[in-house]
């Protein structure tokens, strides 16, 4: 077998998660909304510039970490077997 006849079994067994994807996405922005806010307020409420970069950038990191669990592994029970194309 050829290197295309190899590739091409290869991109029909892929399947892409859909319903893991979109949980994943969704987690994502709201770990970043909810810190936001937080930090915000968190960083106002104590006048603070540098409390409130600290704990946007310890969102943004938590969020960078579920979405990148979840690109290396998938979540348990996520698995669907929807054929959406969008």
């Amino acid at each position: 077998r050829g290197i295309a006849a190899r590739c091409s079994s290869y991109v029909e067994d892929a399947q892409m998660d859909w319903k893991g994807q979109k949980l994943a996405e969704k987690l994502y922005r709201w770990i970043l909304v909810v810190t936001t806010v937080f930090g915000f307020v968190v960083g106002y409420w104590q006048e603070d510039f540098a409390l409130m970069m600290q704990i946007l950038a310890a969102g943004l990191s938590l969020a960078c970490v579920v979405r990148a669990a979840y690109l290396r592994a998938g979540w348990k029970g996520t698995k669907g077997k929807e054929t959406e194309t969008n």
